[in-house]
């Protein structure tokens, strides 16, 4: 997906869409994500967390209709200073309880609780973090941490993956 500039309507109309799995997704040359999941009633949860929204200047009606949406990870906000376009970007989502960024500087997290106030969602939940990337190695075969730089499990002596995570 690293050459796609429009996710426009990608989604929209998928009305039994339940969960969407898009960690893969490379949106680093995206400009245009509007009414991207426009319509996508039964879609509960959605992961925005490693998208690269930098690009974007359309998210108008990215989640217009989305009844049943009830929590929304969209990492960093840094998004809105480009976006021109938000309108209607959380109309229809009344069930909205949760959505959670982190790294946001106060000007946009105003930005953001603005868009929110407009679509009449006043009281959703916003938590934001200060995030720090760390890297943590557990051992598939027993469980246990390791620091970081073991490249074998001390307990097993199995090859140790690397696991990023942001808190």
């Amino acid at each position: 997906t690293s050459g796609v500039r429009s996710m426009r309507e990608m989604f929209s109309g998928c009305s039994l869409l339940l969960e969407l799995d898009m960690r893969s997704f490379d949106t680093s040359n995206v400009v245009d994500m509007c009414k991207m999941f426009e319509g996508c009633s039964s879609l509960r949860m959605i992961d925005l967390g490693n998208f690269d929204l930098s690009k974007v200047t359309n998210m108008k009606g990215m989640f217009e209709g989305c009844a049943s949406l009830k929590e929304i990870n969209f990492g960093q906000l840094n998004f809105l200073q480009k976006c021109i376009d938000t309108g209607k970007m959380f109309s229809g989502c009344n069930n909205l309880e949760s959505i959670v960024t982190y790294n946001c500087p106060e000007e946009i997290m105003q930005m953001f609780l603005d868009l929110l106030a407009e679509a009449g969602l006043e009281d959703t939940e916003v938590h934001s973090f200060d995030a720090q990337i760390f890297t943590v190695m557990i051992c598939p075969h027993c469980g246990k941490e390791h620091p970081d730089t073991t490249k074998f499990c001390p307990e097993t002596g199995k090859p140790m993956p690397t696991i990023t995570w942001i808190c």
